[in-house]
């Protein structure tokens, strides 16, 4: 087995060698995504699907890439295989149709592809089957089984031979993956660690590291796949569902050809705004999918949830949100059982296809204006979490920090600590939410504020790490129910314990604990937000959970809070003074000489960021204005794509610019 996979890897890289340097995927902007998860109980598989009507839609839609149904979570092909197990529904081959009408129309041909979850293997190979810590089968695959040399890669070489795709979309594996204590996982864990028993739950100190094993299993299965598809096809292009996203941070070593996954279908803003300033960090392309239908009733899943399809305006809104961070984004659709692709959801689909290729070229493959830096550490992540990959629900401290500034108008950046170690001064702002840090990020921390930083830190333990350079001294930890009030603005912020107690040395106390809420009345001693200058810096402190706080209750005085300790800080950014509604967010990018300051309306999200309905009417926002420091006169300011409502002036290094009127999607382009 290893011969072989010495081999395979070896005549795939050789292959690769002669590859074009870039894939078909860099100069993609929009694409259709269909999956059907194909049964036992199926009947009409394909049934209905013409090369001519399949034609007709994508003429209509005019993607630049589709993905079809292949094989879904129940482990049944969707087309005639002969090495897995093919539903006993299919009446005509559909992804035979798909090959056909894109090879005709010049459109690239990926397959969604269900990986470790397969119901129909393990019910056929119960030894394929993970193992829990009580003995027991349960869950999917195992990810040292023979499901992958016997099923998986022959199945996926089927495919590339018979269908010549142009990619696959491997499905369930990054978030699907299943902790095992099968003999073959225990006795490969102790090999690698000398431990003779993996822990049984998150109590054991080596929880962390049967968890970080288990990613290196995962991250070794995706390489034998993604390898054994290219030394079939060079060109054909791999990507693990939601591998190297947040919630997947580590560096990559596995050669996918780009980062893709699938926003969650009531929480698509909030995936795409934690993505889309996350996933530019990283060295490959990538791509967000956004699902075209949503449930009235809050469920996401299962029998209660009753779907919709999205309005064109509000799938312009998710998808214009990627874009704006240089990103490429897909429609996922389900087809109707026989084959069928809903005709008047290509009126729709079109609809987002015109507005994404008309901004597209602009927006794809840019970079970060670095203005704040939200940060966190890799080691923290898991720990926290103590589990193998995380859902979009686990950040609320990072999605909290990320919206509050958004609403600022302030553009973010989201990195782990080893992305941008070295380029820390390039940033304006820097905010460590709620999280723990190694001593190697806190010493690089000290330096970039001692050399004139500026650093917020956040959470109800700062000081046991920052205490030092905060300029205070840690008192105590109110860990109770308790209830405090500070003021913020004209009106009072409540906070909910624990809360942090210190006492300032050097520290400047910039808000106090009240214990009601009239402003000079019954003000305890003891600060709730310090500001200390250290060096030519300066750090503020927040002892409490502010912003996993907002994430869940979106507490405006929290904004304002936030706002006035940036405002104290003098942060100097580079955009500034933006007069905008606090749901229109900021995107600043550059590519080349261009700068492009893009304005993302994201109103009519219900319960912000988690939106259970549709939208059926976005209002327009009308003047916005800001001003944005520049060292020289500009040779053009642009708005993409409507020229007619911008208006600008330059002075004194400062260029301010009026856009008239803001529906979904515009951006600044400044060269």
């Amino acid at each position: 087995m290893k011969i072989f996979l010495i081999i395979l890897i070896l005549s795939s890289l050789c292959l690769r060698t002669f590859a074009q340097e870039k894939n078909w995927h860099d100069d993609a902007v929009f694409g259709l995504h269909f999956d059907l998860h194909a049964s036992q109980y199926d009947a009409v598989l394909g049934k209905s699907l013409t090369n001519e009507n399949l034609k007709e839609f994508l003429l209509k839609v005019k993607p630049d890439w589709i993905q079809c149904d292949c094989k879904g979570h129940a482990g049944y092909t969707s087309y005639p295989t002969k090495v897995g197990t093919p539903s006993p529904g299919i009446v005509k081959d559909a992804l035979r149709i798909h090959r056909d009408v894109t090879k005709e129309l010049g459109i690239k041909l990926g397959v969604h592809y269900s990986g470790v979850w397969d119901n129909v293997a393990v019910e056929k190979n119960p030894e394929w089957q993970c193992i829990n810590a009580n003995g027991e089968r349960y869950g999917n695959t195992c990810l040292l089984s023979d499901y992958q040399k016997d099923l998986e890669i022959p199945q996926m070489i089927e495919i590339v031979k018979e269908y010549d795709v142009d990619g696959f979309w491997i499905d369930g594996d990054c978030w699907g993956v299943n902790l095992c204590y099968c003999h073959r996982c225990k006795t490969e864990f102790k090999k690698r660690t000398g431990i003779d028993n993996p822990p049984l739950d998150a109590t054991d100190s080596n929880w962390g590291l049967w968890n970080s094993f288990t990613r290196d299993l995962l991250y070794e299965y995706t390489e034998r796949y993604a390898q054994a598809i290219h030394a079939v096809k060079s060109d054909c292009l791999v990507v693990n569902n939601w591998l190297y996203s947040y919630g997947s941070p580590d560096d990559e070593t596995v050669s996918v050809d780009y980062i893709s996954g699938d926003l969650h279908p009531l929480k698509a803003f909030k995936s795409a705004m934690l993505e889309g300033a996350f996933l530019p960090n990283r060295k490959k392309d990538w791509d967000l999918m956004v699902w075209s239908f949503t449930s009235i009733e809050g469920e996401a899943f299962g029998a209660n949830a009753l779907f919709i399809t999205k309005t064109a305006e509000r799938l312009m809104q998710e998808c214009g949100y990627i874009l704006a961070c240089g990103g490429s984004s897909m429609l996922y659709d389900q087809p109707q059982r026989d084959g069928i692709i809903t005709n008047w959801h290509g009126d729709i689909f079109k609809k987002v296809s015109d507005f994404a290729k008309e901004r597209g070229s602009a927006l794809r493959h840019t970079d970060h204006i670095k203005e704040a830096l939200i940060i966190n550490d890799t080691d923290w992540f898991y720990k926290r979490y103590n589990s193998i990959t995380i859902g979009i629900d686990g950040f609320q401290n990072i999605t909290g920090a990320a919206q509050i500034l958004s609403e600022l108008h302030i553009p973010i950046n989201i990195a782990t600590s080893y992305m941008i170690e070295n380029n820390l001064s390039d940033y304006k702002l820097i905010i460590i939410a709620e999280n723990s840090i190694t001593s190697d990020l806190k010493t690089k921390l000290t330096e970039y504020v001692q050399n004139g930083g500026k650093l917020i830190v956040t959470g109800s333990l700062v000081a046991d790490t920052f205490a030092d350079i905060l300029g205070v001294e840690k008192q105590g930890r109110v860990d109770n129910s308790s209830i405090f009030w500070t003021q913020s603005g004209d009106r009072v912020a409540t906070f909910f314990a624990p809360i942090e107690v210190v006492e300032p040395t050097t520290a400047k106390t910039f808000r106090q604990i009240m214990h009601q809420q009239q402003v000079g009345l019954n003000e305890g001693n003891n600060p709730i937000v310090t500001i200390n200058d250290f060096g030519k810096g300066k750090i503020a402190g927040i002892y409490t959970d502010i912003f996993q706080h907002y994430d869940v209750k979106q507490i405006p005085e929290y904004r304002t809070l936030i706002k006035e300790i940036i405002e104290e800080m003098n942060c100097n950014f580079n955009i500034y003074d933006v007069s905008a509604p606090t749901y229109v967010h900021v995107i600043a990018r550059e590519k080349g000489d261009e700068k492009i300051i893009s304005l993302i309306n994201t109103s009519q999200i219900k319960s912000p960021m988690t939106a259970s309905y549709d939208s059926w009417y976005i209002p327009t926002v009308e003047e916005i204005t800001l001003k944005i420091n520049l060292p020289e006169k500009p040779k053009s300011v642009t708005l993409l794509p409507s020229e007619k409502n911008l208006s600008h002036s330059y002075k004194d290094g400062v260029l301010s610019v009026k856009v008239e009127d803001l529906y979904i999607l515009e951006s600044v382009i400044i060269k």
